[in-house]
């Protein structure tokens, strides 16, 4: 597991992929949310999921890793800070 995930200590649903699974059986939709579940957890893609799982894991992936790569970065500090600027005119 990648050592900024170790520290996560919140897991993050979005409610439209809540929605996505409205009509799904209900042993899908709990095999997809613990797919969700795990992923953030551990980085491991589900092994099998129902085909709406299927159809939808790629959106719900590409957030994933887009909301951990900007916790990553948000790790850096950002822009470092600048010296102020000096007025040359007299006064």
């Amino acid at each position: 597991m990648p050592e900024d995930l170790e520290e996560k200590k919140a897991i993050l649903i979005y409610p439209t992929w809540l929605e996505g699974t409205d009509h799904m059986k209900q042993a899908d939709r709990r095999e997809f949310l613990e797919a969700i579940v795990n992923y953030q957890r551990s980085q491991e893609e589900p092994a099998k999921l129902s085909n709406a799982g299927q159809i939808l894991w790629p959106t719900v992936k590409k957030q994933i890793d887009s909301n951990n790569q900007r916790r990553t970065n948000g790790k850096k500090g950002g822009r470092p800070k600048t010296k102020p600027k000096v007025s040359n005119k007299e006064e």
